[in-house]
């Protein structure tokens, strides 16, 4: 069974990755530092709002897709990886450049998600696609 993995920022703006708790109205990633002699589990307070969730996915340059990513196809094309609450399914919603708006998505499954490479997410780099505000709002 695959590992479900989480991204957060700390309140001191660094990304971690590990496994999510709340506790009191907190988030947390929970980072596990593997040594020879054992693990060692962290708790670290991230900001509740930056908590995404890792697919089991990773793009051509083998790096782990998040939700709430950018990816762009090799064709120039941006997508942003989003959940869809109709389908239980990570989509990739595609950004049409030209019309600054979203058109169209596609379940991350059916797509050749090798070719498409993670160029920043929605927080971080919200310049690279307009409507950051909307992104969420695409399959409510």
């Amino acid at each position: 069974m695959p590992e479900i993995i989480f991204k957060g920022k700390t309140l001191a703006g660094k990304w971690v990755k590990g496994y999510y708790a709340s506790k009191d109205n907190k988030a947390f990633i929970i980072t596990i530092e593997r040594a020879e002699f054992g693990e060692f589990f962290e708790a670290v307070e991230v900001i509740p709002e930056t908590v995404f969730m890792g697919l089991n996915f990773v793009d051509k340059n083998k790096q782990q897709i998040f939700s709430g990513d950018i990816l762009r196809r090799y064709k120039g094309e941006l997508f942003v990886i989003t959940w869809s609450r109709f389908d239980s399914m990570f989509n990739a919603v595609r950004y049409v450049e030209k019309c600054q708006r979203f058109a169209g998505a596609a379940y991350i499954r059916d797509i050749d998600i090798e070719k498409y490479e993670i160029i920043g997410n929605m927080l971080d780099n919200p310049e690279l696609i307009q409507e950051a505000k909307t992104w969420q709002s695409v399959n409510e």
